[in-house]
């Protein structure tokens, strides 16, 4: 897992696109896990069912993969 703490709206399009779960942590300290769902607006997202609002994203972990599909990206 590395965890991500800038460029949110960037990473949640392309986790979106690559179909990858992520964890998101809000500065409340709560965690929602899960896929994120098409549902973007400017006010939030939703992973699975929780509607996060961008302002109260801290960190969004991800899994390697998420990183493998940029590469395959870049590379074409």
């Amino acid at each position: 897992m590395r965890t991500i703490t800038q460029h949110f709206e960037t990473v949640i399009i392309t986790a979106y696109i690559a179909k990858q779960k992520i964890i998101v942590e809000r500065l409340d300290h709560s965690y929602a896990e899960g896929l994120v769902q098409p549902s973007i607006t400017p006010d939030g997202f939703y992973l699975d069912e929780h509607f996060i609002q961008w302002e109260q994203i801290s960190t969004i972990c991800l899994a390697e993969q998420y990183f493998h599909f940029w590469k395959d990206i870049v590379q074409k």
